[in-house]
């Protein structure tokens, strides 16, 4: 994305206080513009809802008037947000940056991300007794680094009203929603890649469990199942999956998949194909007596390599075979 404007508000729920700029933001501070730049990268690459705000959502009516120019608009926009986290017990204070700009093929995108504080310490020059005291005081309106992941914020097409949305749950007002699409921007997302993929992990537990096959057997083949599908197709096949962890046992495949299309699961769900072909790509085992075990998901099921060998005592021993050198990386 290409952004043209961004400006920034306080939202200091702390001290009941919206302070809203009247200027944006110096694009020219490259400082700033890098500042910006990876937040807004940083939203567009976290567990994206994708959802849709109609012709009557107020607030796509907001940002497609014609009436108010962009501070305006964001100003309106702050607002809205603040009057409504002030009724949040968990919902933090932060900055609310807003930004606008084009993506890869001009459509006109408007964005907001809620910028939560965080408390460091830093030190603090005071005079005690006409003497200068170098003091240690907690500054509790830090901004999130711009390494960090986004919790709150979204991108909005201001011409289709199709937009990405990342959010965290808040206890709200008694209870625990994704307030930030529920009540400020009035949309029921589609779950995200993170939401369906937990619910595939509980259904494959769950089966397995019912058919007294080993957990770390099932997920094993899920994760490979995963892996595989994404680097084939892009997304991840429900029924590979089922095919890859259940076999033969047709009567748990018919669970599993029951227990996903009530869940309204689709069969392919849709991922970032290089970030879950990185995250799956080795499988980890954590042993009951302390050892860790990663292995690349090529040589997993390579039996010349590594074997999970079941004891007639009910252990599991791990042989791991044709092993030419070992080095130990330790570093400093």
């Amino acid at each position: 994305m290409e952004i043209q404007q961004a400006i920034l508000h306080i939202l200091d729920k702390e001290a009941d206080s919206l302070i809203c700029s009247q200027k944006e933001l110096d694009f020219s501070n490259g400082a700033v513009n890098e500042y910006v730049t990876k937040l807004v990268s940083k939203l567009g690459s976290g567990d994206i809802k994708e959802a849709f705000l109609d012709e009557q959502n107020q607030v796509m009516q907001l940002l497609n008037s014609s009436e108010l120019n962009f501070i305006e608009k964001s100003s309106e926009l702050a607002k809205q947000l603040f009057d409504m986290i002030t009724h949040g017990e968990e919902v933090p204070g932060g900055d609310l940056l807003i930004f606008s700009g084009v993506d890869n093929t001009s459509n006109a995108l408007i964005g907001m991300i809620k910028l939560n504080y965080k408390e460091q310490f830093t030190h603090f020059l005071d005079y005690d007794e006409e003497a200068l005291a170098n003091k240690i005081i907690v500054n509790k309106t830090i901004l999130p680094s711009k390494t960090q992941r986004v919790d709150e914020g979204v991108i909005i097409d201001t011409a289709t009203g199709n937009c990405q949305i990342v959010e965290k749950k808040y206890l709200f007002e008694g209870e625990k929603i994704s307030y930030f699409s529920e009540k400020f921007l009035k949309t029921t997302p589609a779950p995200s890649a993170v939401e369906n993929m937990k619910v595939v992990k509980k259904a494959i537990r769950k089966v397995s469990g019912k058919y007294n096959t080993d957990e770390y057997i099932s997920l094993s083949h899920t994760q490979k199942a995963v892996y595989e599908s994404v680097e084939e197709t892009g997304n991840v096949d429900v029924m590979q999956i089922a095919e890859a962890v259940f076999e033969e046992n047709i009567s748990a495949k018919n669970d599993y998949l029951a227990i996903v299309q009530e869940a309204g699961i689709e069969e392919k769900i849709p991922v970032d194909p290089i970030k879950y072909e990185k995250k799956y790509s080795k499988q980890k085992f954590k042993l009951d007596n302390g050892i860790e075990l990663t292995i690349p998901i090529d040589i997993y099921q390579n039996k010349d390599l590594v074997e999970f060998i079941n004891n007639p005592d009910g252990t599991i021993s791990v042989m791991i075979k044709n092993v030419d050198s070992i080095k130990n990386k330790f570093s400093i």
